[in-house]
């Protein structure tokens, strides 16, 4: 079977599974790399995904950066993915939330008013208390 989209409860079974598969708590997270194609159908599929993983854990609100690298190289074609690998681990080695930049205004499809994510705008560096809590582990996710 194909799906002609994303399918925003299997992406939040998948994700709850692997955050209770190798104890990774949410609310640790400092920043997501999402896929962000820049569809008005794909992106808010993958962002109401998210919340509602992120929801089972935790209520704390606009904590973790959400950002895509395609905004600011395109889309790489086959190399996206490891495009958005890249900025993680360079967001780790520097221990700074990269910006999202060519950013001019947030998918009208899409609400992150009362959820964990907020648009990264500058460059800010990561919170290490935070990361601390998880046994030094620094939390980011590469979607």
């Amino acid at each position: 079977m194909v799906l002609p989209h994303p399918n925003p409860d299997s992406q939040t079974r998948l994700e709850q599974e692997v955050y209770d598969k190798y104890q990774i708590d949410p609310a640790s997270i400092q920043l997501i790399e999402a896929h962000g194609t820049g569809t008005k159908l794909g992106d808010p599929i993958e962002v109401e995904g998210l919340k509602k993983a992120f929801k089972k854990y935790t209520k704390n609100k606009e904590y973790c950066a959400l950002g895509s690298v395609k905004s600011n190289i395109g889309h790489c074609a086959t190399a996206a993915g490891v495009a958005g690998l890249i900025k993680l681990v360079l967001a780790l080695q520097h221990k700074q939330l990269p910006p999202t930049i060519n950013f001019e205004r947030l998918n009208e499809h899409i609400d992150l008013k009362d959820s964990p994510f907020y648009h990264q705008q500058p460059v800010t560096g990561m919170e290490a208390e935070r990361s601390r809590e998880t046994s030094g582990r620094d939390q980011l996710i590469w979607l």
